[in-house]
């Protein structure tokens, strides 16, 4: 994935960054996975479909329950196509026809995937208010084997969604682009006179809001170190993830509803320890 204004550049043009700071998508598991704020998810149930709603950069999935089978192989799309039914009182959903332009990791940076990567996830109610989030990854291009990530999805207070602009206003890509512009001008007149330097990085030992790379910022909280994420060489994987979701998952019906869940995940299908 690209690293964009996350790493240190060059920075030529917009494929230069990531489709996050494009706020195109953070992709499935980028938009469940645990972040500093905006991570809410919100369930409606219908007969036949159900929606999704990513609350940062606003993504809806739509997952047919109806029996459709999927879209053609041509058909790519950077959410793929998802199709779901009940295992009793578990709602699974298949997804495919993805592309390989998002990536397994918190706010959809992290290793990229390929076309053939499949994901299955199983919403299932474990309490009245707790409904239990798994997704499963599958990518034998990417991965030598599949990994799962599970964690516990609780209610959101206030009940709702809070707006999330992400195009609207954002001149992020433009002013990065500007600097770096800016940065080549400095550049040929060091050059010219007889000055040789290397070109200043983008962050320039610079974190999250400015912090210097490594300095523990608000409560202690570092905000230049790594971020915790999900993805895996050799198969292995383990994400810290915060999300919201609801719906009552226990057979067809209506339904809206919020939650937020928090967990982290460890290599083995099908298992997952959970952190609340």
């Amino acid at each position: 994935m690209p690293r964009g204004t996350y790493g240190n550049g060059p920075l030529d043009w917009t494929t230069d960054f990531s489709l996050y700071e494009r706020c195109i998508t953070r992709g499935i598991v980028g938009s469940s996975l645990r972040v500093i704020y905006g991570n809410g998810q919100r369930i409606v149930q219908a007969p036949g479909v159900v929606a999704l709603t990513y609350e940062m950069v606003h993504d809806t999935r739509i997952i047919y329950t109806d029996g459709r089978t999927h879209v053609g192989q041509t058909i790519r799309q950077y959410l793929g196509d998802s199709r779901g039914h009940w295992d009793g009182d578990e709602l699974v959903v298949d997804t495919t026809n993805l592309t390989n332009q998002t990536a397994i990791g918190v706010n959809g940076n992290g290793n990229r995937h390929s076309e053939k990567m499949k994901m299955t996830e199983r919403f299932k109610r474990v309490g009245d208010d707790i409904v239990q989030y798994q997704i499963t990854i599958d990518d034998p291009v990417t991965y030598v084997r599949p990994f799962t990530l599970s964690y516990p999805l609780t209610p959101l207070d206030g009940g709702k969604l809070l707006p999330y602009d992400c195009h609207e206003g954002n001149e992020a890509l433009t002013n990065a682009l500007g600097a770096e512009r800016t940065e080549d001008k400095k550049l040929a007149e060091d050059r010219a006179r007889g000055i040789n330097r290397p070109r200043r990085p983008v962050q320039d030992g610079l974190g999250v809001g400015g912090q210097p790379a490594g300095q523990a910022g608000p409560g202690g909280l570092n905000l230049g170190g790594p971020a915790a994420g999900a993805g895996a060489g050799n198969g292995a994987g383990r994400g810290a993830g915060d999300g919201r979701g609801s719906g009552r998952g226990t057979g067809e019906g209506r339904g809206t509803g919020t939650g937020r869940g928090a967990g982290q995940g460890n290599g083995d299908p099908g298992a997952g320890d959970q952190e609340r």
